[in-house]
């Protein structure tokens, strides 16, 4: 049962020992407690390593299957490969933030990460420039409710975070 090297073991020799069903250890009626779970860690043990080895070569194959990404400025040549490699970025953050088995902060997380992906961010500074040459007063009041503006656009997302 234990024959083959799990670190040497090619996919199929993997694959056909977990398909084999090997069963754990049962303790024998005259064994010792001690035995058994020498025998039990050691079932467990093998067990893992031929399962980490499966996982491990099926890594490597996929890794492999995967082409070479596109150099140069064809965008369309670089979205093919995107596509063709597998689910994108924005797809998996999508289909993470719509699951409802995902926690509620992976959900929040991700929205907000497709959300500055997709959507195009707005400028955080606007300049004002006046063409008139009117009284310091005058721009003054002006600065003042441009400030009223901010600080009331600022505190109604507030409302809407909360």
């Amino acid at each position: 049962m234990y024959d083959l090297n799990p670190k040497t073991m090619t996919a199929e020799e993997a694959a056909g020992w977990l398909a084999a069903k090997h069963p754990a250890p049962i303790m024998e009626e005259d064994e010792d407690y001690l035995q058994f779970m020498q025998r039990q860690s050691m079932y467990a043990q093998y067990h893992n390593a031929v399962c980490d080895r499966k996982a491990e070569l099926e890594l490597e194959a996929r890794a492999l299957a995967i082409p070479t990404p596109p150099v140069g400025e064809d965008i369309a040549a670089v979205i093919e490969w995107v596509q063709a490699t597998g689910a994108t970025p924005v797809e998996t953050l999508t289909r993470i933030y719509r699951s409802p088995t995902e926690r509620t902060a992976d959900r929040i997380n991700a929205a907000k990460a497709v959300m500055e992906l997709v959507h195009r961010k707005l400028p955080s500074v606007t300049e004002v420039v006046t063409t008139d040459d009117g009284d310091d007063e005058t721009h003054v009041e002006m600065l003042r409710r441009i400030e009223a503006l901010l600080l009331q656009e600022k505190s109604s997302k507030l409302r809407k975070v909360a």
